[in-house]
C-alpha cells in the first residue's frame, strides 16, 4: 500500500475508534437509543470508507503489478468478494436516523 494511502486509512480507523468509544460512554450514560444508533451508523460508514480505499488500493496494485510474480496473483472469486463489499448500499438505518453520506 503506498503510504499516503496507509496515513489517510489509518486516521479513518483511528477516528473511527474514537468515535466508538465516544458512543460506548453515551450508551453508558443513558443516551437516547435513536442518538446512539445514529452515530453507530456513523461509525460504520466511516469504516465502510476505509474499507474501500483498502480495497481499491488492492486492486489497482494488482492490476499493476506483475501477473507472474509468485504470490502476486489474487484469484477472481478473490476480487469479486472485495468488489462486490464495494457495491453493497449503505445500511437501510442510514436512512431513518436522517444521517447522508
Amino acid at each position: 500500500m503506498q503510504p499516503d494511502s496507509c496515513e489517510r486509512t489509518t486516521h479513518r480507523l483511528r477516528s473511527a475508534a474514537g468515535h466508538l468509544r465516544a458512543v460506548a460512554a453515551m450508551l453508558e450514560a443513558g443516551a437516547d437509543g435513536r442518538t446512539v444508533i445514529g452515530h453507530i451508523v456513523a461509525v460504520q460508514c466511516a469504516l465502510q470508507a476505509a474499507r474501500r480505499v483498502l480495497t481499491l488500493q488492492l486492486v489497482a496494485e494488482y492490476f499493476t503489478s506483475t501477473r507472474d510474480a509468485p504470490g502476486s496473483q489474487i484469484s477472481a472469486a478473490e476480487l469479486e468478494l472485495l468488489v462486490d463489499g464495494l457495491q453493497r448500499p449503505l445500511h437501510p438505518m442510514t436512512r431513518k436516523v436522517g444521517i447522508s453520506r
